[in-house]
C-alpha cells in the first residue's frame, strides 16, 4: 500500500488503518509476556536509536516543568506503554490489541488510533485516568497530517519534521514547527 499512498491513490488515513489491522497479525498467538520481549527489542533496536535529540529535550523540559506527559499515538498500546516507561512519560494512550487467555488475537480493538480514532481513545482517557487534563493548556507534538483533528483541539499544537502538507498548514495556522524534512 505504501506506493499507493505516496501516489495519492489512497488516502493516508486508509493506509494507516490497513497498516494497523495487518501489523496486529504479527503477534497473533503470542503470549502477552513474550510479546513484551518483542516490544523491548523493537524499542532498543529501532525506537530509542532514532528518537530525535530535540524531542528528548522537550520531554525533559516538560518533566522539569512538572507537566503530565502522555504519549498519544496510533501505535499498539502494549508497545507504547513500554516506550512511555522508557522515556519517562506518565501515561500512554494508543491502539489496544485484542487478547484472550493471555495471548494476542492478531487484531486491534477498534478504532485504530489515527485521526478521529485517536480522538476517540483520547476522549476515553480523559473520561478516566486523564480526568482533569486541560486540553487548552496541553501541548501536542506530531509529524503526521492525519493528526490535524487532534492538533485542532489542543492549546499548543506543535508539528515535528512535518511533510509538505502539514508544514503548509502549520505555517497558515501559526503552529510551532520543529525541524523540516528536506524534499529533493
Amino acid at each position: 500500500l505504501w506506493p499507493l499512498k505516496n501516489a495519492k491513490i489512497i488516502r493516508e488515513e486508509f493506509f494507516y488503518r490497513a497498516w494497523g489491522a495487518n501489523m496486529a497479525w504479527l503477534v497473533r498467538g503470542v503470549r502477552v509476556d513474550r510479546a513484551k520481549l518483542i516490544w523491548e527489542w523493537v524499542i532498543e533496536k529501532e525506537i530509542m536509536p532514532n528518537l530525535r535529540p530535540e524531542m528528548q529535550e522537550k520531554i525533559a523540559h516538560h518533566r522539569a516543568e512538572g507537566h503530565r506527559i502522555v504519549l498519544l499515538s496510533g501505535t499498539f498500546l502494549p508497545l507504547l506503554e513500554v516506550i512511555a516507561a522508557r522515556v519517562g512519560a506518565n501515561d500512554a494512550v494508543g491502539t489496544p490489541l485484542a487478547k484472550e487467555h493471555n495471548r494476542y488475537l492478531g487484531r486491534i480493538i477498534p478504532p485504530l488510533g489515527v485521526g478521529i480514532g485517536k480522538i476517540a481513545w483520547l476522549q476515553k482517557f480523559l473520561g478516566g485516568v486523564g480526568k482533569g487534563i486541560d486540553l487548552m493548556a496541553s501541548f501536542l507534538y506530531t509529524d503526521s497530517f492525519v493528526d490535524v483533528p487532534v492538533l485542532e483541539i489542543v492549546g499548543h499544537p506543535v508539528v515535528v519534521y512535518p511533510d509538505v502538507r502539514l508544514a503548509a498548514l502549520a505555517s497558515k495556522r501559526g503552529w510551532q514547527v520543529i525541524g523540516m524534512f528536506l524534499i529533493n
